[in-house]
């Protein structure tokens, strides 16, 4: 757990699409406003084409005494807090219904990925997989190669059926999509493989090779926040585990390729020693391959468990496939992930004043997000092609209950407000650096 926290929350009309609303980024700091609705007379104007439009709603009516109401209770609520509060609502026009320190910049913790989740979707596209490939020096000759090589390509959700098997009654990664390394030891068998003298090696090349990020302090390897970044890893980087403990591979690579010489070796292929990493000839022969689900089930899974490392391989993913035009190196590294990540953002029209990123999961303690940035960012869910963003985050409530964030990504962010009811349908972004004291209220 970090010690700072945010939270996002998104009300529907019942309709299928999520509703967004503009959040202006030029209200003072320091403040509480609010915005009475419009009459039940007033039109909306027709959704504009721009990419970097919002989606206009419904007209919707909150009696104003209702909106008088909410903001005493909130006003009441946030009092002694360190955080900012933005509840918008599309039927009281551009200006949202409650404004707190919409500007002024905290700690969001994990809803830094949101950003991280809609710059994947657009750059990488929904339907984009991680393939991990294994690669021999030349075809098999009579059902033998020298050596393979077990090529990774950033897929955090490749797995070993053990683990599958231990975390199926895990709520946090219920329903995950897992990549089963069982199917690349089939795929082996397959080809006709069943003797490999020199080992399967481990291939990390295809990021770079900074396995920790500097922000990040030394207590998150002990706590194991997350495993360490490289792009072949297993298991989400946990080597050894038990209901009561696990331990975190040192060298990932190694490991992912030791258990499929394993694998392989329940199959019947004789598979010698394993080698250190090493990088696969460039112009080895693909002898197998497995591919990850689709990148809007791997972004759902991500934001609906808070899941640190696809985050992290993700923001260098995102890399890989952009050049310096648009931000990134095209090496596949976190700084230049980053880059690619503020500058869509500005693109799709994200408020990105105060906003400071230094990892794409959220962990480190030096980030900064507004709450403006937040809504803004999770409003992107409506557009085409980036509805994972709110899929993965949120759970549809029923009308009339408490609004309940389904996620991790939310309910772990965030340290202090929790809970929301809306009155009508409604958008709310909370961030919280301090201490949980109340719940949001009820009408």
């Amino acid at each position: 757990m970090v010690s700072a926290g945010a939270l996002v929350a998104v009300r529907s009309s019942g309709s299928e699409h999520v509703r967004a609303a503009t959040v202006p980024s030029n209200t003072p700091t320091g403040t509480t406003t609010m915005t009475l609705p419009p009459s039940p007379t007033s039109s909306t104007s027709p959704p504009s084409s721009s990419s970097t439009a919002s989606i206009t709603p419904p007209l919707l009516t909150t009696p104003p005494p209702v909106v008088l109401r909410l903001a005493t209770r909130l006003n009441g609520t946030l009092e002694g807090t360190n955080g900012c509060l933005v509840v918008s609502d599309g039927s009281a026009g551009p200006e949202p219904l409650y404004l707190h320190q919409p500007t002024v910049p905290f700690a969001p913790a994990s809803t830094q990925k949101l950003l991280v989740a809609a710059t994947a979707l657009s750059v990488l596209g929904p339907a984009f997989r991680f393939v991990t490939k294994v690669v021999a020096p030349a075809a098999p000759v009579a059902g033998r190669v020298d050596s393979l090589w077990m090529v990774g390509a950033g897929d955090a959700l490749l797995a070993s059926p053990e683990f599958m098997a231990y975390t199926t009654h895990m709520v946090r990664v219920a329903g995950y999509p897992w990549t089963p390394l069982a199917a690349l030891a089939d795929s082996l068998g397959a080809a006709g493989i069943h003797s490999v003298p020199g080992g399967i090696r481990g291939d990390n090349s295809h990021f770079e090779q900074l396995r920790w990020l500097p922000a990040w302090p030394a207590s998150y390897r002990s706590d194991q926040q997350i495993g360490f970044l490289f792009a072949l890893t297993l298991n989400e980087g946990v080597q050894t585990w038990t209901p009561k403990k696990s331990t975190v591979a040192s060298d990932p690579p190694a490991f992912a390729s030791s258990e499929l010489a394993r694998l392989a070796s329940a199959r019947g292929v004789a598979v010698g020693a394993t080698g250190p990493d090493q990088a696969a000839p460039a112009n080895g022969v693909v002898v197998a391959q497995v591919e990850s689900a689709p990148l809007s089930q791997v972004v759902e899974a991500m934001l609906r468990a808070s899941d640190n490392l696809i985050a992290e391989l993700l923001v260098r993913e995102i890399d890989r496939h952009v050049g310096p035009a648009d931000g990134g190196t095209g090496s596949g590294t976190t700084a230049g992930g980053l880059a690619v990540v503020a500058r869509r953002a500005v693109g799709f029209g994200v408020p990105m004043e105060g906003a400071l990123m230094l990892d794409g999961s959220g962990l480190a303690p030096g980030n900064r997000a507004t709450c403006t940035e937040l809504l803004a960012a999770l409003q992107l869910g409506a557009r085409p092609g980036l509805s994972p963003v709110v899929d993965g985050s949120l759970k549809q409530p029923e009308p009339g209950r408490w609004l309940l964030a389904s996620s991790a990504l939310l309910s772990r962010a965030s340290c202090g407000l929790r809970r929301v009811r809306s009155i009508t349908p409604a958008e709310w972004s909370v961030s919280s650096n301090s201490p949980a004291r109340s719940s949001l209220p009820s009408s």
